[in-house]
């Protein structure tokens, strides 16, 4: 039995990816109705990652929602928190 994905004219796609210039490559999620995102990658080391996601999974947040959260927390701060917080003093 042969079967087939449909396709859909463009204007009935519910996304579109699309590329943002810069030196990383990073990729923005248009959606209708929906803000704006920009999809970022991150890199973090093994230990990091293990209580990251020890984290997530025992406060029942994705990991995606933890992220975006603590980077927007961090960049409404003050200058100087954010330096505390960088361990810059």
């Amino acid at each position: 039995m042969v079967t087939s994905t449909p396709t859909f004219p463009m204007s009935q796609r519910s996304s579109v990816l699309t590329e943002a210039t810069g030196p990383q490559r990073t990729f923005m999620l248009n959606t209708p109705n929906s803000p704006q995102r920009v999809i970022m990658r991150i890199e973090l080391l093994p230990q990091a990652k293990g209580q990251f996601t020890h984290y997530c999974k025992s406060s029942g947040i994705t990991q995606v929602a933890v992220a975006s959260r603590l980077v927007e927390w961090f960049c409404k701060q003050h200058d100087v928190v954010q330096a505390a917080v960088m361990g810059l003093y």
